[in-house]
C-alpha cells in the first residue's frame, strides 16, 4: 500500500504488453480529510512518450473501504518499456485541489508491442491449445485443412474452419465444391455462440469506478484517449493551431522535456488560450489570421529549476569622468549602512585614480567598492565619515563626474526590475557560464551564479524549443523608483518568463493586472514548488510594489510574499507553444 503524500520515487508495473497482473493500491485518507467529496482521477505518462494519458475510471477507480484508490495496470501502460510518470489528481467541483508528486514508473522489456501480437505468455497458451486440439481432432480421424475453400478436394477426415464454426468432411469419397450446409458430407463440430445480451455501457461502468461528470462529458473525455495523439513537438503544435489541442491535453496534464543540465523536467499546462487571448501574443491579429483557431498552450516548470538571485547588490554612482588618485570626498548611501541615512566619506583614491565607466558601492561603513568594469575584480577602498577632503560632483551638476546616486535599496538587496533582471537573461540565453549577462542599467551588478549557470537555453530539447513561441508579458513598475505611479506597467516579449501575480491566481496588484489568471492555479496548495525533494520560495516577476528592491514571491506554504531581489531563491520557467 502506497501513501498519496509519500508515493515512491519508481513504481515497478511488470513486463511489457502484460494486462491485470500487477495492481497499485494508494491510501488516499490524507487528502479525503480535507476533501471528502473529491474525485480523483490518475494520469499517465508512457516511457519515451511526451503526452500524459487519462486512465479510465474502470482501471483507477476507489475501493468499498472509500480510502484506497486502486489501480490496475493494463496494457495502455505496458505497451512501452522503460521509465515513465504517473499523476494523482483530486478534484471537486470542477476545480482540482490537490496534484501528488510525480511518480516514476518502470516497465520491463519482453514482451510482444505490436498492437496486432498478443503478449508472449497468452500467445504460448494459444499455440499450446491448438496444437492439443489438433491431437484430439487427430485422435478422431480428423486431419486439420485451415479455412474451407470450394476449389479445395476434401476428404474423409478433414477438418476446416469457417463463420466462426469448425466442419468434419464425413463422405467415403472425395469432392470440390460441396457447401458446407450439405449434412450428408459436412458435419458441424462447433458454432459460432450468438451475441450476449448488451451490458453496461462504457459511461455506466466509468460511474461505479469514480467517474463524476456528466454523459456527454465522458464521452469528450473518451474521444480524446481514443484519437491517436500528438506524439512530437511539431505534432502538438500543430494542434495547437488547428484548435484540437484539447482534444487530447487539458490544463493540469503535464508535459516531460529532457534537458542536459536539470534532467527530465516536468511542465504542467496552466492555461489552454484562444483568440480572445490576444493580448500575449506579440502581432496576434497576424498569428490568429494564419490560425484563426489557434489555442496557444501555456506551461510551467513543476519543480523549480535552480536556486538563484533575481538581480545582485547594485552600485551606488557609474563615474562619469575620470578621476584621479589622491583625496577625495563622497556621499554615500545604503540602506544596509548607517541604517540607510547619506553619509559623507573621506577617502584616498588609489594611485590609478577612478577610470571613467566605472563603477564605485559602499559594502561597509569603512569600505568602498571600486569595479573598472562590471565584471571586472572589486578593488577595496577604505572610507571613513569625514568632510575634510573635497566633495566629488554629482549629476547633474555642471561638472560632474559621478552619475545621480542609485536608490539605497537598491545598492543594499538589488533591484526588482524584472525587465533588467539578471534571472531574466538566464531564462533567455543559451550560451555558457560567465558569457551572457550584461549590465542592464548603468548600475548594475553581475549576479552571484553568473560564474555557475550556462543559460537555461543551453541543454534544453531543442524540438520543444522549436515550438515555442515569443509571447508579450505585463509587469508591473514599482511605485518608488520606476514610475509606477505614472506609468503602471510596461510590457516585454520573451520566449521564458517567471509568472505574475496575476497569473498564478493571487488577484491584480495593478489595474488590469499583469496577464490573465492561469485556471490551473485555484488553491495555495497547488502553488507549492520543491527542489530536491524540499519546498521552495520561489520568484515571481512582479515587484513588491512600494518597495524598489523587493520581489514577489510564492511561500513554502504557497501563499503570496516578498523578497529582496539579492535572495538566493527557485526559479520556475514559464513558455507558450504557439
Amino acid at each position: 500500500m502506497e501513501l498519496i503524500n509519500a508515493l515512491p520515487k519508481q513504481i515497478t508495473l511488470g513486463n511489457q504488453g502484460e494486462s491485470g497482473i500487477t495492481t497499485i493500491d494508494v491510501d488516499c485518507t490524507a487528502w479525503l480529510t480535507d476533501f471528502p467529496t473529491g474525485t480523483f482521477a490518475v494520469t499517465f505518462i508512457p516511457p519515451d512518450q511526451y503526452q500524459p494519458k487519462l486512465l479510465p475510471g474502470t482501471q483507477a477507480y476507489m475501493l468499498p473501504d472509500g480510502t484506497t484508490l486502486r489501480i490496475i495496470v493494463k496494457r495502455n501502460m505496458t505497451q512501452y518499456s522503460g521509465k515513465g510518470s504517473l499523476v494523482i489528481r483530486l478534484a471537486v467541483g470542477d476545480d482540482v485541489e490537490k496534484r501528488s508528486a510525480v511518480a516514476g514508473t518502470y516497465t520491463a522489456p519482453g514482451h510482444a508491442t505490436d498492437a496486432d501480437l498478443m503478449p508472449a505468455d497468452v500467445e504460448d497458451w494459444a499455440t499450446e491449445a491448438t496444437q492439443k486440439l489438433a491431437e484430439i481432432m487427430a485422435r478422431m480421424g480428423f486431419v486439420p485443412k485451415g479455412d474451407y475453400h470450394p476449389a479445395t478436394e476434401y476428404k474423409h477426415g478433414d477438418w476446416v474452419s469457417a463463420n466462426g464454426g469448425s466442419y468434419g468432411y464425413i463422405w467415403p469419397e472425395p469432392s470440390t465444391g460441396v457447401p458446407l450446409s450439405d449434412t450428408t458430407h459436412w458435419q458441424q463440430i462447433a458454432e459460432k455462440g450468438d451475441k450476449g445480451d448488451t451490458g453496461t455501457t462504457a459511461f455506466e461502468m466509468a460511474q461505479i469506478g469514480g467517474y463524476s461528470r456528466g454523459e456527454s462529458d465522458f464521452y469528450e473525455d473518451l474521444a480524446r484517449l481514443d484519437n491517436a495523439p500528438p506524439e512530437t513537438w511539431a505534432e502538438i503544435q500543430a494542434r495547437v493551431r488547428d484548435g484540437t489541442i484539447d482534444r487530447y491535453l487539458m490544463v493540469g496534464d503535464q508535459l516531460i522535456v529532457p534537458h542536459a543540465t536539470y534532467g527530465d523536467i516536468v511542465f504542467d499546462i496552466t492555461d489552454i488560450s484562444d483568440a480572445d487571448d490576444t493580448a500575449m501574443v506579440p502581432g496576434a491579429a497576424g498569428y490568429f489570421a494564419s490560425f484563426p483557431n489557434a489555442k496557444p498552450l501555456t506551461l510551467l516548470t513543476r519543480p523549480v529549476l535552480d536556486n538563484a538571485q533575481f538581480s545582485a547588490p547594485q552600485a551606488n554612482y557609474k563615474v562619469l569622468a575620470a578621476i584621479p588618485a589622491g583625496a577625495a570626498n563622497i556621499t554615500l548611501t545604503s540602506s544596509a549602512v548607517a541604517s540607510g541615512a547619506p553619509v559623507q566619506y573621506d577617502l584616498t583614491v588609489p594611485e590609478g585614480g577612478f577610470a571613467i565607466n566605472s563603477l564605485l558601492r559602499i559594502s561597509t561603513a569603512t569600505n568602498l567598492q571600486y569595479y573598472a568594469t562590471p565584471t571586472s575584480g572589486v578593488v577595496n577602498v577604505t572610507i571613513a565619515a569625514g568632510t575634510t577632503n573635497t566633495p566629488l560632483v554629482v549629476s547633474p551638476t555642471a561638472g560632474a563626474v559621478l552619475s545621480a546616486e542609485n536608490h539605497k535599496d537598491r545598492v543594499a538587496s538589488g533591484s526588482n526590475n524584472y525587465a533588467q533582471s539578471a534571472i531574466r537573461q538566464w531564462l533567455n540565453s543559451a550560451l555558457a557560464k560567465g558569457t551572457f549577462w550584461t549590465p542592464q542599467s548603468i548600475y548594475d551588478l553581475p549576479p552571484s551564479w553568473n560564474a555557475t549557470l550556462d543559460g537555461f537555453l543551453k541543454g534544453l530539447d531543442a524540438d520543444f524549443l522549436s515550438v515555442i513561441g515569443a509571447t508579450t508579458r505585463i509587469t508591473a513598475n514599482n511605485l518608488l523608483t520606476d514610475g509606477g505611479g505614472v506609468t503602471p506597467s510596461y510590457t516585454l516579449t520573451d520566449r521564458f518568463f517567471l509568472p505574475s501575480v496575476t497569473e498564478m491566481g493571487f488577484g491584480n496588484e495593478i489595474t488590469g493586472g499583469e496577464n490573465a489568471a492561469w485556471p490551473l492555479f485555484t488553491s495555495n496548495a497547488g502553488r507549492i514548488k520543491y527542489l530536491s525533494g524540499a519546498t521552495r520560495l520561489w520568484f515571481l516577476r512582479s515587484p513588491y510594489l512600494v518597495h524598489a528592491h523587493n520581489v514577489r514571491i510564492v511561500g513554502n506554504d504557497g501563499t503570496l510574499s516578498n523578497n529582496t531581489a539579492q535572495a538566493t531563491r527557485g526559479a520556475a520557467a514559464a513558455c507558450v507553444i504557439l
